[in-house]
């Protein structure tokens, strides 16, 4: 006769790791705003920084200003291709890319 708790204990112990345990990750962020830009890139490091700082290092951000991986208005698309991970940049400047933005 077999328990219920051995039987869930077995079962939670084949679940794969969620994604943070599994090694060091790297995300690249592309932004529309230039290198040492006021406020604006100043939120993107801090970004940088906060992500670094709460996962112990495990996950880290590159960050790109435009013309690094793509242009100032191309990081919408960066992202929707997979030629990034992530963007940092104003909504408005994608309206109608996406029903979301309409």
């Amino acid at each position: 006769k077999t328990s219920a708790l051995g039987g869930t204990a077995a079962a939670a112990s084949t679940l794969a790791a969620p994604a943070y345990a599994q090694g060091k990750r790297t995300l690249t962020m592309v932004t529309s705003w230039p290198r040492g830009f006021a406020v604006l890139d100043d939120a993107a490091s801090y970004l940088e920084q906060y992500v670094s700082a709460m996962s112990d290092g495990n996950l880290t951000i590159d960050k790109k200003a435009p013309g690094e991986l793509v242009g100032a208005l191309e990081v919408f698309d960066a992202v929707s291709s997979g030629q990034a991970d992530m963007y940092h940049s104003a909504d408005y400047y994608f309206i109608g890319q996406h029903p979301g933005y309409a």
